[in-house]
């Protein structure tokens, strides 16, 4: 199959957990099997130590990985997410930060769904996205993020958005929508837009990727790094106050945050049929 596009980024953030890094890097060979086209994959690390660097070599090595490996100062993980847009090469990218990971297939899947959606003499589609297996901690049932009905997609949006890991994005669309440094929830805009873009069609009715609650993208911080967040100067007022609500509620949340997610997602794939 002829590409129409002229590479594919993976970009990939990561602090001090080196062993969900390798988690995500080791699925990369298996989700791009069958990809027409070239892909790369950037890590960006804003570790304290060298752990990740090493697993990030070690892997790259390992399994012939098309890797770049930058290291930067923590500054918040949307702040990092619209620095590594400026630094990927491909025209399409795609976000999975560590502890996250593809299914066998699942990016060459979204790709190829993409390119179904080209149309000559049209805009290229901003997005793409396909379903997310939601895979908590220490739990022995995953679950898939319901199914929406696209007919009634701005219904479905108001209560719940897609998992953003399992969104192929045309990065002229991303560069043009960058995330808000000072948000909780930027990619949420971000994803909005997208789909508000491309329509109903971006969909893809097919799991493509492994979301988990204990990685870089959903995970609590640690006393020490939410003492780092609290003192942090680019942090606005809003954001440290979310951060020691968190930390307040952490016996909840700890607990039972798997188990409320499981069921607003069935609540609104519920209501959306």
């Amino acid at each position: 199959m002829e590409t129409l596009y002229k590479g594919i980024s993976v970009i990939t953030l990561c602090r001090d957990n080196p062993a969900q890094l390798q988690a995500t890097l080791t699925a990369l060979p298996a989700a791009v099997q069958g990809l027409a086209g070239p892909w790369q994959v950037l890590v960006l690390d804003g570790s304290d130590d060298e752990a990740c660097v090493a697993v990030a070599r070690a892997e790259a090595m390992a399994l012939d990985l098309p890797l770049r490996y930058l290291r930067r100062p923590a500054r918040g993980i949307y702040s990092a997410m619209n620095e590594a847009l400026d630094l990927v090469d491909g025209d399409l990218v795609a976000f999975m930060h560590a502890g996250d990971r593809y299914l066998p297939t699942g990016l060459t899947a979204l790709v190829q769904h993409w390119q179904g959606l080209v149309t000559p003499g049209r805009p290229r589609p901003a997005a793409v996205f396909g379903q997310a297996l939601v895979q908590p901690s220490g739990a022995a049932h995953s679950w898939l993020t319901p199914d929406p009905a696209m007919g009634r997609l701005r219904r479905w949006l108001r209560g719940m958005v897609p998992c953003h890991q399992a969104f192929v994005f045309e990065r002229v669309f991303a560069l043009a929508h960058l995330y808000a440094a000072n948000s909780l929830v930027a990619d949420r805009v971000v994803m909005r837009a997208a789909l508000a873009a491309t329509g109903p069609d971006a969909y893809l009715r097919q799991p493509v990727c492994v979301y988990d609650l204990t990685g870089v993208s959903s995970s609590l911080p640690s006393v020490p790094e939410l003492c780092r967040r609290l003192r942090d100067p680019q942090r606005t007022g809003l954001e440290r106050i979310a951060e020691l609500a968190k930390a307040l509620l952490r016996p909840l949340i700890g607990f039972g945050y798997p188990r409320l997610m499981r069921c607003r997602a069935r609540l609104w794939g519920w209501c959306c049929r």
